[in-house]
């Protein structure tokens, strides 16, 4: 899963977190160096909360991704149909 976190991650600086659901498996990553982010756990529930999220369905989960509150999340939607489908 890592080389799709990169290839969202590439999508630009407005990309925060990625999860990626697969099965019972969920692996999530931040950014490195987000700005504002929550110190250690905290980051993974707090941050759905205050950015917006894309979600879309993967064929044996799901794939979340969290952006800057100033993003284009519909754009960022759209951006991520190449990384998914691979």
């Amino acid at each position: 899963m890592t080389e799709l976190h990169d290839s969202i991650f590439e999508l630009g600086p407005h990309i925060r977190y990625v999860v990626v659901g697969s099965g019972q498996r969920v692996d999530a990553r931040q950014r490195d160096g987000v700005a504002d982010a929550s110190a250690g756990e905290s980051h993974f529930y707090e941050e759905p909360l205050v950015s917006s999220q894309v979600v879309l369905d993967l064929p044996d989960g799901h794939l979340s991704v969290c952006v800057a509150r100033d993003a284009d999340a519909l754009a960022v939607a759209d951006a991520l149909v190449g990384p998914v489908r691979g």
